[in-house]
């Protein structure tokens, strides 16, 4: 379309429930995102480098690094677009788009996707390991009241 598009808009375009979820997956771990670039009026591949709260006002910040920019950025900033919503909004032949590829976009998502299927396994076998230290703590004080009574009882019977 020739008509240009401003980030406003095409956020409006798309599910606001898929938009929030997607948003909150956004961390290190998962740090692709597309941003508005309000110099450049076109969206940009974009990492997420760093997440942090302001102590002053309780605020989550990211610093977001983009084409040798970097940007302090709220989460829930209109200029920021999950990956996978910018591909619904793809339009090769629109100027804001001149700086993404469809193709580009694709191998992201797959390669975080793939990251935190990794990520999401390793905090798995985390849990089932704190689960297991656990277990093994409830089963060392049922041994340890068990050797109390048999220690009770013979000396009961020795005495």
């Amino acid at each position: 379309s020739s008509e240009e598009l401003s980030s406003d808009q095409s956020v409006a375009r798309i599910s606001k429930q898929r938009e929030k979820d997607l948003r909150l997956l956004w961390s290190v771990v998962r740090p692709y995102c597309i941003i508005y670039s309000k110099s450049s009026k076109r969206f940009e591949l974009a990492r997420i480098d760093m997440v942090w709260r302001k102590m002053e006002t309780n605020e989550e910040w990211f610093l977001v690094k983009y084409n040798g920019k970097k940007k302090e950025i709220q989460r829930f900033c209109k200029d920021l677009i999950p990956l996978e919503l910018a591909l619904q909004l793809y339009d090769h032949s629109a100027p804001e788009f001149s700086a993404l590829s469809f193709d580009e976009l694709s191998k992201y998502i797959a390669e975080q996707k793939a990251q935190y299927g990794e990520y999401e396994q390793i905090h798995s076998r985390q849990l089932d390991l704190i689960e297991e230290f656990n277990n093994l703590e409830t089963d060392h004080e049922d041994l340890k009241n068990r050797y109390q009574h048999l220690e009770f009882k013979y000396d009961f019977l020795k005495g």
